[in-house]
């Protein structure tokens, strides 16, 4: 597939998502883990990232922005679709779409889920997206990823993913992940899902970690459930590559709204 093509092709699947959203009404009401059924909720974010080739000299930042938004279309079927731009030595727009599949509707009582879905049964979730520089357009790159994740009881779910990129000469530290979610108190039957990212002011974490032949990354979120239809996320993340040397230290914010929760 060629690299024009490629970008064709997504970004007609990226417009279709934004013209279905509306349009999907099917069993709506519903609170599930990834907001109300047909109803779409989305979120926005910030980050700054710094590299440095050694010492404490850092030797180039980088800033991004973008949005994100999600339609839960089935209890067993999630669409999202993101665009971020990356500030560099040019403009990188950045599209991804995924699909998550629940291999059971995720079920509502107290005690048999958590955030992530019902307890012991797996979500996986498939990507695609890419990468476009203003200056230089043959420069696009491509990604496909997919990741399983399995909540394990109220309080804990457990993860691995990978991600593919057709770019080989780009480092990257991520081609394969583990995830680990911790919800330190459980839903109870009067807010179950009523915010997806958890209890209302109980902040929750998530912690993945992973690597490559080039590198290997660590990373922390907390995120803080402000009330039924908000959640503020805070992260840092670092990036190491041995050879060349290369260390990245990111620091980011999220802000995720859920209108129909509200």
């Amino acid at each position: 597939m060629s690299q024009s093509l490629g970008k064709t092709i997504f970004q007609i699947v990226f417009s279709l998502f934004l013209v279905m959203s509306p349009l999907v009404t099917h069993g709506q009401g519903s609170h599930l883990p990834d907001g109300t059924l047909g109803k779409p909720n989305g979120l926005i974010y910030a980050q700054y990232a710094s590299m440095t080739t050694g010492g404490t000299v850092m030797v180039t930042d980088q800033k991004s922005a973008g949005i994100e938004i999600t339609l839960p279309a089935f209890r067993e079927l999630t669409f999202s679709a993101a665009y971020f731009a990356r500030k560099g030595d040019s403009v990188y727009h950045n599209y991804f779409a995924e699909m998550k599949i629940y291999l059971a509707g995720p079920i509502r009582e107290p005690g048999k889920c958590n955030p992530d879905g019902k307890i012991f049964t797996p979500v996986f979730s498939f990507g695609y997206g890419g990468e476009f520089p203003d200056q230089n357009p043959p420069a696009n790159k491509y990604r496909a990823g997919i990741q399983a994740l399995v909540p394990l009881s109220p309080h804990f779910s457990l993860g691995a993913g990978g991600n593919y990129y057709q770019d080989k000469i780009t480092r990257h530290a991520d081609k394969v992940y583990g995830v680990l979610n911790i919800f330190p108190r459980a839903y109870s039957a009067s807010d179950l899902y009523l915010n997806p990212d958890g209890i209302e002011g109980v902040p929750s974490l998530s912690l993945s970690g992973g690597g490559s032949e080039k590198g290997f990354f660590g990373q922390l979120d907390v995120l803080i459930p402000l009330n039924a239809g908000t959640t503020l996320t805070f992260y840092t993340r670092g990036e190491r590559y041995p050879k060349p040397y290369l260390r990245t230290a990111i620091l980011g914010c999220r802000v995720s709204i859920y209108p129909s929760s509200n």
